[in-house]
């Protein structure tokens, strides 16, 4: 499929797309994998949340694939001239991402000390389990931090560390915007029960395996409201544009 499609041939092997996930298209997930993040970032563009100059933060980075649209914007001279860090906790991934940005001046990437015992070795997250992860910025320096489907498989432990982290590296002002499930908006609009049953509770937490609580978590608003608020951000919103009843996440987003 590379050989035949020049486009392609940019993409990482496919266990590492599907590590990071394709919309299970296991097989011949080149197209989702080249365009996921495309209407993410027109969003973001659009409702002034970054801008081509933004110091940005992704959190559960995976192979950069949301970075690939900074790195490969270009018009009239236009190109992303801020500066990109992004975070995950697996040595592969961020090897891959580490090799194919090589502008160290405005894409860099960290190991975050966290591990799952779901998509990660169970010894190692009991090994680790109480560490916090600290973003390798300056306090008020950032205008952006986000995360796609990464609050959707965090604890309350390490929701709260992530959360107080993108407080303290954002500018005044600036925005943090998490997908994640919420508790409430699922049973309301009757996903729950089909693909998620969320009948479990760890803390504050809906899981959906207790075997490997990380697989699927959600929160109820009124913890992911008064969390952020107890942190510091001035204005907390959950988001829900699906008027079909579809869409199963929901944007977290908060202003500093």
């Amino acid at each position: 499929m590379k050989l035949l499609v020049p486009e392609f041939r940019s993409l990482p092997p496919n266990h590492l797309r599907v590590r990071v996930g394709v919309g299970n298209k296991l097989f011949n997930n080149h197209a989702h994998c080249l365009l996921s993040g495309f209407n993410f970032w027109i969003d973001l563009f659009s409702n002034g949340r970054c801008a081509l100059d933004s110091s940005i933060v992704e959190l559960g980075c995976g192979y950069g694939r949301k970075a690939a649209h900074l790195k490969n914007y270009s018009i009239q001279g236009d190109e992303f001239t801020g500066s990109y860090l992004g975070i995950d906790v697996d040595d592969e991934l961020l090897e891959y991402a580490k090799n194919a940005f090589t502008d160290g001046s405005k894409f860099t990437f960290q190991k975050s000390p966290h591990s799952s015992r779901t998509y990660g070795s169970r010894d190692m997250a009991d090994l680790v389990e109480g560490v916090t992860c600290r973003i390798e910025c300056h306090d008020d320096s950032q205008d952006l931090v986000y995360s796609t489907s990464l609050f959707t498989h965090l604890l309350e432990e390490e929701l709260k560390n992530y959360v107080e982290e993108s407080y303290r590296v954002l500018k005044p002002g600036a925005v943090m915007q998490m997908n994640v499930f919420v508790y409430e908006f699922l049973h309301r609009s009757g996903n729950l029960g089909s693909r998620f049953k969320f009948k479990h509770r760890k803390g504050n937490a809906y899981i959906e395996s207790l075997d490997f609580p990380e697989a699927a978590v959600a929160y109820s608003s009124i913890f992911l409201e008064s969390l952020c608020a107890e942190i510091g951000f001035s204005d907390v919103e959950l988001r829900v544009d699906d008027v079909y009843g579809e869409a199963l996440q929901s944007f977290l987003i908060c202003t500093k």
